[in-house]
C-alpha cells in the first residue's frame, strides 16, 4: 500500500466527478454560465439515499456513519481546490459519504480506518481509487473482505433475488483473509443467468482455481439482508483472477495482480 498520500491524484478523481460548478458556454457570441452544481447534488442524494436505505437494512448504517465521521476528520483534501464554487463543501461531504458507504458496504469499520491511518495507509486514496481509478495490489487486498483461492465446483441458476442471476459455486482450497477455511463453499452470486449474460463472469465452461475477492457483507447490503459470520453467498470486490500454471490471469476489469504468480502475490501481500 502506498504509505504517502497522493493528494493529487484523489483530488482530480472527486473534482472530476463533482463536475465544473460553472461551465462557460458561447451563445450568440457571448459566454453564458451553466450551473452544474444543484443537479449533481440532487442526483447524488438520491443515490446516498438509496445506499442508506440499504444500509440500513443490513445493520450498517451507523458503521457508515462512523466511518464518514473518521473520513471527514482526516480528510486530507480539506484544503484541496474540489470544484463547486461556493458549494463545495457540500460536493466533498457527498464525495466522502459515498467513500464512507461502499467501506460498510464491504465489511471496513471505523476502527480498521483508524488502525490503517496508524500504519500510514490512506483509505481515502484506497477507497477512492477502488471506486474510480483502479487501485494496486496491496489496494484490492485491502478493500477486500475475503481473500481465497477457490475451485469453481459448478454455476448455479438463482431466482427470486433481484439483480442476481446465477450462484459460481467455489469450495476454498485456501484463506489468505476473512477468516473462510479449507473445505469451505462460497457462492459468488452473479448476473448473468438464463437471459442475461456478462462479459468476465462464470460459466459451466470456466471451471478451474481462482483467486477471489469478495465480500459476504457486500452481498448484505446489496439484498438488505443482515450480514451473517462466513455467509455461503458473496459479491465480487474485484473480477476473480485465474490461476493458469500458478500465474493470475484477468477475467474481468480487475488487472492490477494480471500476470503475478501466486507465490509472489502471496508475498506482496504480507
Amino acid at each position: 500500500m502506498t504509505k504517502v498520500m497522493k493528494a493529487s491524484a484523489v483530488a482530480a478523481v472527486l473534482c472530476s466527478l463533482a463536475a465544473p460548478s460553472i461551465v462557460a458556454s458561447q451563445e450568440d457570441g457571448g459566454a453564458q454560465e451553466r450551473d452544474f452544481v444543484g443537479p449533481y447534488l440532487q442526483q447524488k442524494q438520491s443515490e446516498l439515499a438509496a445506499q442508506d436505505g440499504l444500509l440500513n437494512a443490513s445493520g450498517k448504517a451507523n458503521i457508515a456513519k462512523g466511518i464518514y465521521s473518521v473520513l471527514i476528520a482526516r480528510d486530507p483534501l480539506a484544503n484541496k481546490d474540489i470544484e463547486g464554487g461556493a458549494r463545495k463543501d457540500e460536493v466533498r461531504s457527498a464525495l466522502l459519504r459515498t467513500l464512507a458507504n461502499y467501506l460498510a458496504s464491504v465489511g471496513k469499520t471505523p476502527a480498521d480506518l483508524n488502525q490503517a491511518l496508524r500504519s500510514g495507509i490512506s483509505p481515502v486514496e484506497a477507497a477512492a481509487n477502488v471506486l474510480f481509478y483502479r487501485p494496486d495490489t496491496q489496494q484490492e487486498f485491502w478493500a477486500s473482505e475475503v481473500v481465497v483461492v477457490g475451485r469453481l465446483k459448478s454455476v448455479s441458476p438463482i431466482q427470486g433475488v433481484k439483480g442476481i442471476g446465477s450462484a459460481a459455486n467455489f469450495e476454498v482450497v485456501e484463506s489468505l483473509k476473512g477468516g473462510y477455511s479449507a473445505g469451505d463453499t462460497i457462492q459468488l452470486m452473479q448476473a448473468s443467468g438464463t437471459d442475461v449474460a456478462i462479459a468476465g463472469e462464470l460459466t459451466e465452461g470456466s471451471a478451474g482455481d481462482y483467486l477471489l475477492l469478495v465480500s459476504p457483507t457486500r452481498y448484505a447490503a446489496f439484498t438488505g439482508t443482515r450480514p451473517s459470520p462466513k455467509a455461503t453467498r458473496v459479491l465480487a470486490q474485484f473480477s476473480p483472477y485465474r490461476i493458469t500454471d500458478g500465474t493470475l490471469v484477468a477475467t474481468g476489469y480487475s488487472a492490477a495482480s494480471n500476470g503475478k504468480s501466486l507465490a509472489d502475490y502471496r508475498e506482496q501481500i504480507n
